[in-house]
């Protein structure tokens, strides 16, 4: 199976063209056989998240690894 990740944004922030982008690109992604996953906005805030990360001698990240619990 194919898959597309959807990292796509509305280039303008006005409600009536923000539906417009998303109805149409929606739309287009339907049209062809593929399973869609949409990814959440990350690459454009990568910078934001640094800087809140830095206390002005460590970076500092959460665990890379999820945590989790066995019942």
């Amino acid at each position: 199976m194919t898959r597309v990740v959807d990292v796509s944004n509305s280039p303008s922030f006005e409600d009536a063209a923000v539906m417009k982008f998303f109805v149409s690109s929606t739309r287009n992604l339907l049209a062809i056989l593929y399973s869609i996953v949409h990814a959440t906005q990350f690459l454009e805030f990568l910078k934001q998240l640094a800087d809140v990360s830095f206390d002005g001698k460590k970076r500092r990240f959460p665990d890379a690894l999820p945590k989790a619990s066995c019942v």
